[in-house]
């Protein structure tokens, strides 16, 4: 993360200002504030900019063989506006944001009547080439039909519509039915943050799995075994050329 130098705002100790602050991933030496999850969206803030910064570390010189003694404290940032003036600082490695940060990057909201065609144009972009070599033919009637039966939401960036998600509660399950990312955006976090966005969904709903389907050659695979899933299903279902994945809440 990279950005002019900006005043940080007054709720910043003396002494922390031009702090370099790192997602990912964790410089050595920097440890992981422990919070409870948010109750609502002015804790989420202060969780998410939850850091300790290292004032002094604890080493033994070489050469002279003294100690120097090292000291933790722990910051919180709590408004939404201070959050935007602290994600345009100048950094320091030893202070770093919870992981949770890309939920400042990104903004995730219902879509609206006129997102359709944008919805539609990203996903039949990113999954025509899929369809064309595994030969099934994309159908906009189908498409519109599934966007009606299901729960849509927009991604966004800096105010610009980037991505798609569209989700679909059945019984104890949340299937994840679109996650889209528009090139030029795709492996900085935005497939990572509407995952874990889903997993959250899930979670509060009391639901008890997650379920998604990816063709056997789309990469975003990796992605969904990193974030625990696993392939389901018969043996002879996985020879064809669509996997059916599912993981717990």
């Amino acid at each position: 993360m990279t950005a002019e130098w900006r005043k940080p705002p007054a709720r910043l100790p003396a002494g922390l200002e031009g702090m370099r602050v790192h997602a990912h991933p964790r410089p050595a030496g920097c440890r992981r504030v422990p919070s409870a999850p948010p109750k609502n969206e002015e804790a989420r803030l202060v969780r998410a900019f939850s850091f300790r910064v290292s004032r002094c570390v604890r080493r033994r010189h070489v050469t002279t063989g003294h100690h120097a003694s090292s000291r933790y404290e722990k910051s919180a940032i709590a408004s939404a506006r201070d959050c935007a003036i602290v994600a345009g600082c100048v950094l320091d490695p030893c202070a770093m944001l919870d992981p949770t940060d890309l939920r400042l990057l990104y903004q995730l909201r219902p879509a609206e009547a006129g997102d359709f065609p944008f919805a539609e144009a990203l996903t039949h972009g990113n999954m025509g080439g899929y369809y064309k070599r595994h030969g099934l033919v994309w159908r906009s009637d189908l498409f519109y039909a599934s966007w009606r039966e299901s729960e849509n939401f927009i991604l966004e960036a800096d105010g610009e519509r980037i991505g798609v998600l569209r989700v679909t509660e059945e019984g104890d399950s949340l299937h994840i039915r679109d996650v889209q990312i528009a090139a030029g955006h795709r492996g900085q976090g935005a497939g990572t943050y509407m995952l874990d966005m889903s997993h959250r969904w899930a979670r509060a709903r009391g639901l008890h799995e997650l379920q998604l389907r990816v063709f056997v050659d789309n990469p975003a695979a990796r992605l969904y075994l990193r974030m625990g899933y696993r392939v389901a299903g018969s043996r002879l279902a996985q020879l064809g050329s669509i996997r059916h994945m599912v993981r717990p809440v």
